[in-house]
């Protein structure tokens, strides 16, 4: 199965870590060039077919992106967001499982707990980052 990263999102900011995170993520820079693709005021990660992000000042064309405003959790929470694996991605425990408590939020990889926790949907992301 091809990577889908599912989720289309932006952020109303831009810095260095972000886009270092972001290709940590597997999310390459739509632009070859390093310098070019770093100008501007805003990160915005396109998801499903093109697996990249942008840099600019405008934020046109973002119908149906998730907009993080500047929480940079949030952004890499969403972003992260894939069909091919749990990596990198937040669970919701839906039971005590210790030492986790039904509620708790966790990152991380799992293979069989589908029984305890499910992965967070993008509305429990927003949720727990804007607490």
């Amino acid at each position: 199965m091809e990577a889908i990263f599912t989720t289309p999102c932006f952020i109303r900011k831009n810095t260095d870590n972000l886009r270092d995170e972001l290709k940590k993520l597997g999310i390459r820079p739509f632009l070859l060039d390093e310098e070019l693709n770093s100008w501007g005021d805003n990160i915005k990660v396109f998801g499903f077919e093109r697996i990249a992000f942008s840099c600019s000042d405008s934020l046109n064309d973002c119908e149906g992106y998730t907009d993080c405003g500047t929480n940079e959790e949030l952004f890499l929470a969403i972003a992260a967001k894939r069909n091919d694996t749990s990596a990198n991605q937040y669970w919701v425990f839906d039971e005590d499982f210790p030492p986790y408590r039904k509620g708790d939020f966790t990152i991380g990889y799992f293979h069989r707990c589908s029984c305890y926790c499910h992965v967070a949907t993008v509305e429990e992301l927003i949720e727990y980052f804007n607490q």
